[in-house]
């Protein structure tokens, strides 16, 4: 096999070596327009690392129709029922086939843990563990 020299390209350009950048144009104000007061104008620039100044506003009007977020305007939601179901499920131990995880779980290979007897039906019926009993230790 050959090997042939791939044809010479320009090299990148470095920020140094590009054309500089065209002065700005200024604009001349019509007439009619006056110059925006400090009020109006932009805030000073910030310095890195200092949070920006918060600018403080009204809020805004709440449309007809629309509920307002003060508390005295909010419903209380009422307390849920007690339908003592913590005590009520059963639970089933099985010990685990597979790896299971999830935002509050993580079971690897051979762990053993309890779940619900309906979700742990589950997961020997798709062959993800096997029933057993509770650990002794």
């Amino acid at each position: 096999m050959v090997m042939t020299r791939s044809p010479k390209s320009k090299p990148p350009v470095t920020p140094a070596e590009a054309e500089p950048a065209p002065a700005p144009v200024s604009v001349s104000m019509p007439p009619e327009q006056s110059p925006p007061s400090e009020a109006e104008s932009e805030p000073a620039p910030v310095a890195e690392g200092e949070p920006a100044p918060v600018a403080e506003s009204e809020p805004a009007p709440v449309a007809e129709g629309e509920l307002a977020q003060d508390s005295d305007d909010v419903p209380e939601l009422p307390p849920e029922p007690d339908t003592g179901l913590a005590a009520a499920v059963e639970m089933r131990w099985v010990k685990m086939l597979t790896g299971l995880s999830g935002p509050t779980l993580c079971l690897t290979r051979n762990d053993k843990h309890p779940f619900a007897a309906d979700e742990a039906q589950r997961l020997v019926d798709g062959n993800l563990a096997v029933f057993c009993d509770a650990p002794t230790d």
